[in-house]
């Protein structure tokens, strides 16, 4: 390792989501097919990329909760 700073380092290297729960994963199609099957109104989903950060992450997981 060449960098003076480690840390540097670490920031630099390719990252891989290891710890995804299926709720707050669901596909858009998914989440409107359980609404529709429970006949409750489709949650809003979020724009399937990431999420802005952790309280966005909650919503989304306890709106995929209400449908499973």
């Amino acid at each position: 390792m060449t960098d003076a700073d480690p840390s540097s380092y670490l920031a630099r290297l390719p990252k891989v989501e290891l710890h995804v729960h299926l709720e707050g994963s669901l596909r858009p199609h998914t989440r409107a097919r359980l609404a529709e099957r429970h006949g409750i109104a489709t949650p809003p989903a979020h724009d399937g990329v990431a999420f802005a950060d952790f309280d966005g992450f909650i919503q989304g997981f306890m709106a995929g909760l209400a449908l499973l």
